[in-house]
């Protein structure tokens, strides 16, 4: 399967800090380091307001470390782990990042080096992405102010004693980008900030430090070639590395290895003045990651910079469909389950084999009918479950059925009584704590036609009365067993 893995840190905790799976998810506490926790940001912005620079939702948010305290901290990596295929031979991973940015006056030597991401082996390092300033003309275009100065990734590969080399630099100053600015912020010394503070970061347009704006950044990592590309809102960025001319390509001089594990850094900041309501550059916000390899069906290449990861809600359907939202079939039913809301609203059973089924339903949202379009592909979907034991040890599984051949004779409702028209998707999963805990499982091929999940057929727009609501093909659901 070419999609490996995806996480668009949609979902939250019951006590509001973002929901990261331990399975790929572990936060590293080295000393000297502070001990930090990563929150999410919600963003309600839709595609009429500016679906290129803003998040999708909700974002991670990776608050930043001290540069100018004695000791200075250090980076505290936020590591992704346990992904089946991560060592494949050609691997693409793409995301959105927004507050990308490099001091300066700090970021001169180690520990003070921007440090971005890493692919690992283990906790050695083999390819390193730092965030560097960029100087001399641009050699992809456009007029930038400051004049010759900019931002760019510095590449560097694992070599000899474990000392890292250059193998590429790839400068951000690309011509084309829509509503894209480099900002330089420079600040006499004050109260604040004892020494003149020079600092690099992405804005939408002008130099409105308010203005976010998000980056989709993709990597090709050839591990066959020992190569690696770099694309920025779906334009080459170029190697600078290298001579003239340019290329796109970063290339090894030994053989990468094999990674088994990312981490994302957070960002150096200095002072207090680095961290007020006004100017936050302290903050690193990742959104939409997604990783695939070369093979099986798409995406196995470039995702693009319409890549998004979008948490779909379910709603109270429409008064004159006859439905609510959770189907009678039989035992405890009850609406609206589309929150983490402890018993406010659950559906329980004692009865092994028991389904409880739903024809879900979406408000209409811009950014799967305008930005995205109906005809693009869904690699996968990732259900979520909370729950929690009421009495005896439980499994459960999720299900999937295309609707055909269900029972609607009672009162207009789904009978989900009969298990041989249901699929079980994803992960079976042992209840086995009285208190409520999330579990979640990847489905990334339609258990019915084993291809891709495709939105043509995925998703259907309602008409008429109920103009502005979307469901989906097929009925979802839970099964004890």
């Amino acid at each position: 399967m070419a999609l490996l893995f995806f996480e668009g840190f949609n979902v939250k905790n019951t006590d509001n800090t973002p929901y990261l799976d331990p399975r790929y998810w572990t936060i590293e506490e080295e000393t000297p380091a502070i001990t930090y926790y990563p929150e999410s940001e919600y963003v309600t912005t839709h595609p009429d307001n500016g679906a290129i620079e803003y998040g999708t939702y909700r974002s991670l948010v990776i608050s930043g470390y001290r540069l100018d305290t004695i000791p200075a901290q250090y980076p505290v990596p936020i590591q992704l782990s346990g992904v089946s295929g991560l060592d494949s031979d050609q691997i693409y991973i793409s995301f959105r990042v927004a507050n990308l940015g490099h001091s300066h006056t700090y970021g001169l030597s180690y520990p003070y080096t921007t440090k971005f991401l890493t692919l690992c082996s283990g906790n050695k390092e083999l390819l390193s992405f730092d965030v560097v300033k960029t100087t001399g003309l641009s050699i992809q275009g456009g007029t930038w102010t400051p004049s010759n100065q900019g931002l760019g990734i510095s590449v560097k590969q694992t070599g000899s004693n474990n000392s890292m080399t250059q193998i590429g630099l790839f400068d951000f100053r690309v011509q084309g980008l829509p509503k894209y600015s480099i900002y330089n912020f420079s600040s006499s010394s004050n109260d604040f900030m004892p020494t003149m503070i020079e600092y690099y970061y992405v804005t939408n347009q002008g130099y409105d430090s308010h203005n976010k704006r998000f980056l989709h950044i993709e990597l090709f990592v050839n591990t066959a070639e020992q190569k690696v590309r770099m694309k920025i809102d779906g334009f080459d960025v170029l190697n600078r590395a290298t001579r003239a001319p340019y290329g796109p390509t970063a290339s090894g001089s030994k053989p990468f290895g094999s990674f088994d594990n990312i981490k994302f850094y957070h960002k150096g900041i200095i002072g207090t003045a680095y961290t007020n309501s006004n100017i936050d550059y302290g903050n690193l916000i990742i959104d939409d990651l997604a990783i695939c390899n070369n093979s099986g069906e798409i995406p196995n290449t470039w995702m693009g910079p319409n890549t998004r990861i979008i948490h779909l809600n379910s709603i109270a359907n429409p008064s004159n469909t006859g439905l609510t939202d959770w189907e009678g079939n039989a035992g405890s039913n009850t609406s609206r389950l589309d929150t983490n809301d402890g018993d406010t609203s659950y559906i329980s059973s004692q009865t092994t084999g028991q389904i409880y089924s739903q024809r879900m339903r979406f408000t209409q949202i811009n950014d799967i009918t305008d930005y995205f379009g109906p005809s693009d592909n869904i690699g996968g979907l990732r259900m979520f479950n909370s729950v929690r034991k009421t009495f005896l040890d439980s499994d459960f599984v999720n299900v999937y059925s295309s609707g055909e051949g269900l029972d609607y004779s009672q009162n207009g409702t789904l009978d989900g009584s009969d298990p041989a028209k249901y699929y079980e998707i994803g992960d079976t999963y042992q209840i086995d704590h009285t208190n409520y805990f999330i579990r979640n499982s990847f489905v990334l091929k339609n258990p019915i036609t084993n291809l891709p999940w495709d939105t043509g057929v995925f998703f259907t727009q309602l008409e008429g009365e109920n103009a502005g609501i979307v469901k989906t093909s097929g009925y979802f659901g839970v099964k004890k067993l």
